[in-house]
């Protein structure tokens, strides 16, 4: 959750001339449009590849080593973006996303001409290079353009107003799928991205300094209780992100219904995330913490064993609601109480121990296929990622690096 404020609230905080001429709310904008063209396709990605013929193993093979390979682009990432400039290197990766997905759209005919095994490792390594360069893009941005005071107020913004602005992206593409197909959606999407990278283009660019990465400082063995917060938030992120679209898929849940379960999550976690990151800035966010780790836990359990759509449109508001109770105030601690002279070895070091329990979770995933259906496996993961969310409010009680 591939890792979600109105635009009335954001003219409350600032004149509208100031909005329009400040670097923070540039990103916000061609975040915007990047999640516009993401929202309305990627939930639906696994289900192109199931298509096409590929099997559930097949795709969560692909899955597991995409997660690997992202360790290692953010490295590289990281070691260059002073080189490429941080606009340039959010445009890069726009540039590889409408590659990836102009890729996907001519799947058929490239299917033709070379294996399937080569085809995979093809819009792997695009998708890998696209996320890895974006978020690390995204995170020094927000860092150069932010004070650890405003952080929770910040973070909750960057993440709402994507997600408000594009709150019914995966109905409408689930629809527009139905109706005109998978490459419709690519083409519409590979036009959105292109527009974000044009919204950066007429921005200022911002200047950063040389990349200083020590894998001391990236493992920081020191604090234990943060890594092992970031390895939850990867577990429950790849679970609902990546696995609960494929159960609803292969539980018969059409295309267009499972665009609107999100659309009534987006709307839930949108409005209670805006009051998330304001709290955080004025209260701490152990509290928050502590009641969305149980909340969000509880709803991926209970949208696991769901078996009627509604009860699963039920669990998974639930799941927005309690989400940005949780993950706004943390992502408001990562950029808060990291240090701000040194925040290169921070990303990283939240990359690693994230994409370590994505990479746990479909490792588990791919143990207990071994010996049960799909079906089975997919809720078994999902209720071991929704004991892990409950497992972050335990270790946020007697945290002190990204917990106040």
């Amino acid at each position: 959750m591939d890792k979600h404020y109105h635009h009335f609230h954001a003219i409350r905080y600032a004149h509208l001339r100031g909005w329009l001429n400040d670097k923070y709310n540039d990103l916000i904008l061609a975040d915007t449009l990047r999640h516009l063209a993401l929202a309305m396709i990627s939930l639906f990605i696994p289900i192109f590849l199931f298509k096409l013929g590929f099997t559930v193993a097949a795709v969560v093979f692909l899955e597991l080593a995409m997660c690997v390979g992202c360790i290692v682009a953010h490295y590289f990432a990281i070691k260059y973006i002073p080189a490429w400039g941080v606009k340039k290197t959010l445009v890069i990766s726009y540039v590889l996303n409408i590659i990836l997905y102009l890729l996907l759209y001519q799947a058929s005919a490239l299917l033709l001409r070379v294996d399937r095994n080569v085809y995979l490792a093809i819009i792997a390594f695009f998708n890998v290079l696209a996320s890895a360069i974006y978020w690390t893009g995204h995170h020094v941005y927000f860092f150069k353009t932010t004070t650890a005071a405003n952080s929770g107020l910040k973070a909750g913004l960057i993440t709402i107003v994507p997600t408000l602005a594009g709150i019914v992206s995966p109905f409408l593409g689930g629809l527009l799928i139905s109706v005109y197909g998978f490459k419709t959606m690519f083409l519409t999407s590979a036009i959105l991205l292109a527009a974000a990278g044009g919204a950066l283009l007429f921005s200022q660019d911002i200047n950063v300094e040389k990349s200083n990465l020590q894998w001391k400082k990236i493992f920081d063995l020191r604090r234990f209780g943060k890594n092992l917060i970031y390895f939850l938030e990867g577990v429950g992120f790849h679970a609902t992100s990546f696995f609960w679209p494929i159960l609803l898929f292969l539980s018969a849940v059409k295309l267009a219904s499972i665009g609107l379960l999100y659309l009534f999550s987006n709307l839930a976690f949108s409005v209670i995330g805006y009051y998330s990151g304001k709290f955080t800035d004025r209260g701490g966010n152990r509290r928050m913490i502590t009641i969305g780790s149980l909340g969000h836990g509880s709803s991926i359990i209970l949208r696991a064993l769901a078996t009627t759509v509604g009860a699963m449109t039920l669990w998974q508001t639930m799941g927005g609601t309690f989400g940005s109770i949780l993950h706004i105030p943390l992502e408001a601690g990562f950029y808060k109480f990291s240090d701000r002279n040194d925040y290169y070895n921070a990303i990283m070091n939240r990359e690693l121990y994230m994409f370590s329990g994505r990479i746990f979770i479909v490792i588990v995933f791919l143990l207990v296929l071994s010996r049960a259906s799909v079906i089975a496996t997919m809720i078994i993961t999902l209720v071991v990622a929704g004991f892990s969310s409950f497992g972050i409010g335990l270790i946020a009680r007697y945290d002190r690096s990204i917990v106040s």
